[in-house]
């Protein structure tokens, strides 16, 4: 038996500083819905690539509460899942703002 260890793919860590706009503006959504902010740390996401490349970014939240992540237990609680897209709204439209305003990336 021979081991041949294969990279097959690469997520390069990055993490936005507390007053970069991106995550006040998700920070802000996080408010404006009465949702507490609770995990604001370096993880591994979709949004590593574009961090990694200095390219403002952020990871929110779908709603709902995900359990034992990664474990053959793992489970979905969808209470509140309606939030997950109010929020990414929120944010988004804080970043760029409505017509008449300017957004934090304008």
């Amino acid at each position: 038996m021979k081991l041949v260890k294969t990279q097959i793919g690469n997520r390069p860590a990055g993490l936005r500083p507390l007053d970069c706009p991106v995550v006040q503006a998700a920070l802000g959504a996080l408010d404006a819905l009465g949702i507490e902010a609770r995990n604001i740390k370096c993880s591994s996401t979709d949004v590593n690539a574009p961090m990694s490349k200095n390219i403002p970014s952020v990871c929110v939240g779908t709603g709902g509460v995900t359990y034992l992540e990664h474990s053959l237990k793992e489970y979905f609680d969808s209470t509140d899942m309606h939030l997950g897209p109010q929020l990414a709204l929120l944010a988004a439209l804080a970043m760029v703002g409505l017509k008449g305003t300017k957004g934090a990336l304008a």
